[in-house]
């Protein structure tokens, strides 16, 4: 994202979610985190409103808007750490995303 080889786009939960754990977990990081927000910003998108029936059962409840948000803002590639929470093959046919873990976003892209 840094590079402008991908566009780094980020829902308010997962930021809100990312802030709070950085501050409970990790404090020390969060110059780190403020310099990325302010120098070369991700897309931040609001927390959809509605979530599609569909969605609802194959993505654990506690991850359904911040998918239903890559949905909405079209992404290519859904990043998460907790990939046991969704049913990725029938997800990836319904919206076309990619569902993947950090390690395999990197590897594929070939960053």
């Amino acid at each position: 994202h840094i590079n402008g080889k991908i566009k780094g786009i980020i829902s308010e939960k997962v930021l809100d979610e990312l802030v709070n754990n950085l501050h409970k977990k990790l404090p020390e990081t969060i110059p780190n985190l403020k310099k990325l927000i302010v120098n070369s910003p991700p897309e931040i998108r609001k927390n959809p409103v509605g979530i599609n029936l569909k969605v609802r059962r194959l993505v654990h409840e506690k991850d359904q808007l911040i998918f239903v948000a890559a949905v909405k803002s079209k992404a290519n590639y859904f990043v998460t750490g907790n990939i046991k929470d969704f049913s990725v093959t029938k997800l990836e046919v319904l919206t076309g995303i990619k569902i993947v873990t950090p390690s395999q976003l990197v590897k594929g892209l070939k960053l």
